[in-house]
């Protein structure tokens, strides 16, 4: 069948046909498909709403106006499929690896001892390999003072009202500690995408979450979650 093919008036395109040819069209195609639907999806930021900016600054994506679509066509085509499969990849095997840890133990008591560092340091490993690998982004953090953020004053008031009010809660707490240098026991911040959920993993911190209960049920994801003693809320409506 292949003699005569090549016999055929087409037959010099059948070089042309071979498996890795076919795989990189198809790369290409579901990558520009992807992006296509990514771009779209984006349309907001790109186009945002000044009034709506004015009163949430904080969660603005001011980048995105200056965003070029014709730049990001060579990737889609060429890298972007490689680039989520490896990314699924790296969830799979965390996912294997945890289940690994957690070998005799219940999914309900703390995580302690060589346990809780196998666990840590799978995770934080495998994110830092998305991170570069599949979003080409470096996990990094900086330590803040209270001095370097002025003691949180536009959101809790002066330092002085801070004080008094941190000191007649423990007073009438003694499980309440005085404030100071220590580990903190809640991490509270915006969440606009999972590249916080990334970097918080691979902070120091490496706080576990609370993920929304249906979380719990997806594949590979729910049991990454239960392994990094997420507490799961029922968010209802929300």
């Amino acid at each position: 069948m292949a003699n005569d093919l090549q016999e055929s008036e087409f037959g010099h395109w059948w070089p042309f046909f071979t498996w890795v040819n076919i795989l990189l069209v198809i790369n290409a195609i579901l990558g520009l498909a992807i992006f296509e639907w990514a771009w779209f999806k984006t349309r907001r930021f790109r186009k945002p709403i000044a009034e709506l900016n004015a009163q949430f600054p904080e969660l603005c994506r001011y980048d995105a106006p200056n965003w070029k679509k014709w730049k990001q066509y060579p990737g889609a085509v060429t890298l972007l499929i490689p680039r989520f499969i490896f990314s699924i990849l790296c969830v799979i095997f965390i996912a294997i690896f945890l289940n690994l840890w957690l070998i005799g133990h219940n999914r309900v008591d703390s995580i302690t001892g060589c346990r809780r560092m196998l666990c840590v340091g799978t995770v934080k490993l495998f994110c830092n390999l998305i991170g570069i690998v599949g979003l080409f982004t470096y996990l990094g953090n900086d330590r803040l003072t209270l001095e370097d953020v002025n003691y949180y004053e536009e959101y809790l008031g002066p330092i002085d009202q801070q004080k008094k009010y941190h000191q007649a809660e423990t007073q009438m707490h003694e499980e309440v500690p005085l404030r100071g240098k220590g580990r903190s026991s809640t991490l509270v911040c915006n969440h606009i995408g999972f590249m916080e959920i990334l970097n918080q993993i691979c902070s120091p911190a490496h706080p576990s979450f609370t993920p929304k209960a249906p979380i719990k049920k997806i594949p590979f994801v729910g049991g990454i979650a239960v392994a990094m003693q997420a507490m799961f809320v029922e968010r209802a409506g929300t």
